[in-house]
């Protein structure tokens, strides 16, 4: 073949290819995707669809991402999977220190079974965010960390309607913003958002149809704070967790200081005042930092982790007897409402459901060091 016929098949070869790119990015664009970088100020809470698609919070920037992953590599493994000193081998990634390292959040892809953490570099202005993937080292069950770009993905977004402005501060002079989206998951094909807005009764629960195209539904949440001993609507969710109780679809949600309050999927409408049932009052002076629920021998169990007491575990059928609590609890400290199981876990920073027999822990351990953990749901749920 001579040289300018080896050229033409050359050039008709990359026409073809970006033929095929185009075509791939446009079926894409129908479902609201983009290729390219994600313009993103932060990387907050995580969650997944069932089909592997990545949501992530963007408080900063007041928006909700989704970006498809590569759901070529998948664990099948039900074995445990563990990992020490994360926090240092997360700084050796970034180039930094153990001290400037955040892990913000923690999911697991339902599709691979492997595990992405929202990661946070520095403080202030200068933060950088990154997104990192926690997977099995071959069929060890040790684990092993990789940065995952997003450079070069098929993204989609979503701008919150409501959120507070950059400058809107609270009354301690801190900034709203960074409340404007405080934890999301995504159920029955909308991506469930909690943080404040922008109106007098801030504390809000939204709802976004997925793909991103149609109307934001939100309601603003008020609930009854026993340990304040009043009616709130602006104290924001922190985590909350879509759940069936009594056969319906609910909220499970936390605040701090710490009231746990469950309300019905279905009260959530546009503009609308939805005033959540308080099943308990766990004690003040403790934020609460994340939910996960399992089954185990056809009954469920709900965990709930927190900065400063234990692991709780609850079950279900109390939540649903539990009458709302309309009385202060007098005494600081003190719980009331649903009874729960205390679990002997402390310093619980991020859990999730990992496979069949565990979920995952990221743990402060005893020398200040964080481990990822899988901790059996046998173990957990008291089986004898």
């Amino acid at each position: 073949m001579n040289q300018k016929k080896r050229l033409s098949w050359l050039m008709l070869s990359m026409v073809l290819l970006a033929a095929l790119s185009l075509s791939f990015n446009s079926r894409d664009a129908k479902d609201g995707f983009e290729f390219g970088k994600p313009e993103y100020k932060s990387i907050g809470t995580l969650a997944f669809s069932p089909d592997g698609t990545l949501f992530f919070a963007d408080s900063k920037g007041a928006e909700i991402y989704a970006v498809k992953m590569d759901l070529s590599k998948k664990d099948n493994s039900k074995e445990a999977l563990n990992m020490v000193d994360v926090d240092l081998k997360l700084a050796e990634m970034m180039g930094t220190t153990t001290r400037d390292i955040r892990v913000v959040d923690m999911a697991t892809n339902p599709v691979t079974k492997s595990i992405v953490l929202s990661v946070s570099k520095g403080t202030g202005n200068n933060t950088e965010y990154g997104l990192v993937s926690l997977t099995r080292d071959g069929d060890s069950k040790n684990g092993k960390l990789e940065h995952i770009s997003l450079e070069e993905v098929n993204y989609s977004s979503y701008g919150l309607k409501d959120a507070p402005s950059e400058s809107d501060k609270d009354r301690r002079g801190n900034s709203m913003r960074t409340s404007s989206i405080t934890d999301i998951a995504f159920y029955n094909g909308e991506v469930y958002v909690t943080g404040i807005s922008n109106e007098e009764f801030s504390s809000t629960f939204r709802k976004i149809p997925f793909p991103f195209k149609g109307k934001q539904v939100g309601s603003k949440i008020e609930i009854f704070h026993a340990a304040h001993g009043r009616f709130e609507t602006n104290a924001p969710i922190r985590t909350f967790m879509p759940f069936k109780l009594d056969g319906k679809d609910h909220i499970l949600a936390a605040y701090t200081c710490t009231p746990l309050v469950s309300f019905p999927v279905s009260d959530v409408k546009d503009g609308g005042h939805v005033m959540g049932k308080t099943v308990a009052e766990l004690g003040s002076n403790n934020v609460p930092i994340d939910l996960v629920a399992f089954e185990r021998g056809g009954k469920s169990h709900i965990v709930l982790s927190n900065s400063n007491r234990s692991a709780m575990r609850f079950d279900p059928a109390d939540l649903v007897s539990q009458k709302g609590l309309k009385d202060p609890v007098e005494e600081r400290f003190v719980s009331d409402g649903a009874k729960y199981v205390q679990l002997p876990l402390v310093q619980v920073l991020q859990l999730d459901d990992l496979n069949e027999d565990y979920i995952a822990v990221i743990q402060r351990w005893g020398n200040g060091s964080l481990r990822f953990r899988s901790l059996p749901k046998r173990w957990i749920a008291d089986e004898r």
